[in-house]
């Protein structure tokens, strides 16, 4: 273990300034956000720690290479990741409730023959709880992307989504047994 740290602290002394002034560069010049700088710089070298075993009996040119093209994907994962919230919350502020048709929530959960049911108990939620559900079942976006979007961790995303799919199943059984009376 001690000879792990030690290698790390080496290979980060040797490639930090590499590493920053890749990040820099890749971050746009005309924004240049230094909290974003830092914060893909800290991602990098807590891969590099996680994958220390990997440098060992490795070159310095092939530590540098390696180090190198994981930050490139760190970057590259950073600007899809924002671009697929960015456009999830574009298309998400259009939505009128005409489009709030239920065939984007789980099928399995709520068959065709419930869709105006499920109509109906969508029509009940919050908002912040009806813009949840649709994140989730519309866009696709998993639970971590959603906790980044309200800055909840995504644990707690899901125990809502938990909560409000079992709060829809209610109101749906509510629905059913009030249409067969």
């Amino acid at each position: 273990m001690e000879k792990s740290h030690h290698l790390f602290e080496a290979i980060y002394e040797n490639n930090k300034r590499l590493v920053y002034k890749f990040i820099q560069q890749a971050v746009d010049a005309k924004d240049l956000d230094n909290y974003l700088i830092d914060e893909l710089f800290q991602v990098v070298w807590i891969k590099v720690y996680n994958n220390i075993e990997k440098f060992k009996n490795k070159s310095a040119k092939d530590t540098r290479d390696y180090i190198r093209a994981m930050t490139n994907n760190t970057i590259a994962d950073h600007f899809n990741r924002q671009k697929r919230e960015t456009q999830a919350i574009q298309q998400f502020t259009y939505l009128s409730e005409d489009t709030l048709v239920s065939n984007h929530i789980d099928e399995e959960l709520f068959p065709d023959e419930m869709h105006d049911f499920l109509k109906t108990a969508l029509s009940l939620l919050s908002k912040e709880d009806l813009d949840l559900i649709m994140l989730k079942y519309k866009y696709k976006m998993n639970s971590k992307s959603i906790g980044n979007i309200y800055e909840i961790s995504d644990a707690y995303v899901r125990v809502r989504l938990h909560r409000i799919r079992d709060y829809l199943k209610k109101q749906i059984l509510i629905q059913q047994e009030n249409n067969n009376k």
